[in-house]
């Protein structure tokens, strides 16, 4: 991942192939990262219910992508990712610095959505907005 000293703010990693998320490239406006804990419900009787903490909920992240397409290939942006999507695996998420990446784990994709918006005359989008939204996929331990 030489890329990731070239500008590049994040990778997502896949056995099928890697997408970059840089300044030449899509670029994300705006990461939120939500974190959750998980807390299971217990029925009592002529009382209300009690709470049982089961430990920490996968972490997931929510870019929002820009793209404004410079090529043919930066319309299939959005299709490389429903790819990667469909093929039901997780990927490595590597943060980038100016001196490297720093490793984050395997994901999983969730969602995408996709706004196509202001057309040239025959229909080709000048601006190719979406939100990508990935989970941790979460350790096994042995």
């Amino acid at each position: 991942m030489d890329e990731l000293r070239n500008g590049v703010m994040l990778a997502l990693s896949f056995p099928s192939g890697d997408f970059f998320f840089s300044v030449s490239g899509p670029q994300f406006q705006q990461l939120r990262t939500s974190m959750k804990w998980r807390w299971a419900k217990r029925s009592r009787l002529n009382r209300k219910p009690a709470k049982q903490f089961h430990g920490p909920d996968s972490d997931t992240k929510t870019l929002n992508i820009t793209i404004y397409p410079q090529k043919k290939s930066d319309l299939y942006q959005f299709d490389r990712m429903k790819a990667f999507a469909d093929k039901g695996e997780p990927g490595r998420l590597v943060g980038g610095t100016p001196s490297g990446g720093a490793d984050l784990g395997l994901w999983c994709i969730e969602s995408l959505e996709r706004n196509d918006q202001y057309f040239t005359d025959n229909g080709i989008p000048l601006e190719i907005k979406g939100t990508l939204t990935i989970s941790e996929y979460g350790k096994d331990e042995f």
